[in-house]
């Protein structure tokens, strides 16, 4: 049971974002969404989510300046963060421990690491 696990999703693609957002909010996630930079980590550190989703190809600042900045939180340092983009990623995403998820998403594939991101985290599971 996913309870009200809070995930904040943040991609430039606002169709995207309103997509996914009601389809993980009908799978039972309490999904928080916005496509500015700014926003995202402000609201990251308010809401205290359970796991960030950070898309890489931003046009405000890239994905990773974001994650690096998000990883420098004090308050947001254990929150498990996921990358998503349709760039070639995964190596990059591997070396920094981060699990990877390609678009298009794969909902099976998006809910299993958004029930256990620690897990991939740890294994350096990167989702194809």
């Amino acid at each position: 049971m996913v309870g009200n696990k809070k995930i904040f999703m943040f991609d430039e693609d606002r169709s995207f974002l309103r997509f996914y957002q009601s389809l993980l909010a009908a799978k039972g996630y309490d999904v928080f969404a916005t496509d500015n930079a700014y926003e995202f980590y402000l609201y990251a550190k308010e809401l205290h989510p359970d796991v960030l989703m950070v898309d890489l190809n931003q046009p405000q600042m890239s994905g990773w300046e974001i994650v690096d900045v998000l990883q420098e939180e004090p308050v947001l340092q254990e929150t498990p963060i996921i990358i998503s983009s349709v760039e070639a990623n995964k190596e990059r995403a591997e070396i920094r421990g981060l699990p990877f998820l390609p678009k298009p998403l794969a909902i099976e594939k998006l809910l299993e690491v958004l029930e256990n991101p620690e897990a991939a985290k740890a294994e350096k599971v990167l989702i194809n």
